[in-house]
């Protein structure tokens, strides 16, 4: 993997070798290492230059000693997101990274989905439901439900989030992003909303 930056002063390549884990460096037009980053892939950097985007994969050894043990799959470790501040030289991550979306064109934002959190089994002496047979569990997330939407504005650092979004993208061009859900309540009906980012405005299609 390489990248090279819309204004051409960086270019971010991924080195993978034989065995062990892949790492990406980060150089400037003059060569000069800028920042380096373990277990790294899936490489981009914003249009304005600012951020550099990646995946950190859980270390491989790691990965290998929990097979050995038969650790069951939703117990291994999982990927996380990186997003690096190139000026300020700040680090930020995500855990449990399932996918995230950059615009192509315009910067200034970033959208991911996590992986949800594992639940713990309903105690035997949970009485909530008051003994109702006909009690609904809650909406959970799955990939018929949907998962969780993160949208973060790089600029503030605000993030917003969407649950139950099966489905999201940046518009190519404008500043903007839609997303499709299966809705937030039992009772609601599935959607498909766009949202000017620009202006902070919501449409329901």
């Amino acid at each position: 993997e390489r990248v090279i930056s819309d204004d051409g002063t960086l270019i971010a390549f991924r080195t993978e070798p034989w065995t062990g884990d892949p790492f990406i460096a980060l150089h400037d037009s003059n060569g000069t290492l800028k920042a380096s980053f373990n277990c790294a892939t899936g490489i981009s950097i914003t249009p304005d230059s600012r951020y550099l985007i990646f995946t950190v994969k859980p270390p491989e050894e790691k990965v290998k000693e929990l097979k050995l043990k038969k650790t069951k799959k939703e117990d291994m470790p999982q990927d996380m997101l990186g997003i690096y501040d190139i000026r300020e030289g700040v680090t930020d991550t995500i855990a449990r990274l399932k996918s995230y979306k950059v615009p192509s064109k315009w910067a200034g934002w970033i959208a991911w989905q996590t992986e949800p959190v594992k639940e713990k089994p309903a105690s035997p002496k949970d009485t909530s439901d008051n003994g109702n047979k006909n009690h609904k569990k809650p909406k959970t997330e799955s990939a018929e439900n949907g998962y969780t939407l993160f949208v973060r504005n790089l600029s503030t650092g605000n993030t917003d989030s969407v649950r139950f979004v099966t489905d999201y993208l940046f518009a190519e061009e404008a500043e903007m992003i839609m997303y499709a859900t299966t809705g937030d309540d039992p009772d609601t009906v599935p959607e498909v909303v766009l949202i000017d980012l620009g202006k902070g405005v919501k449409s329901v299609l």
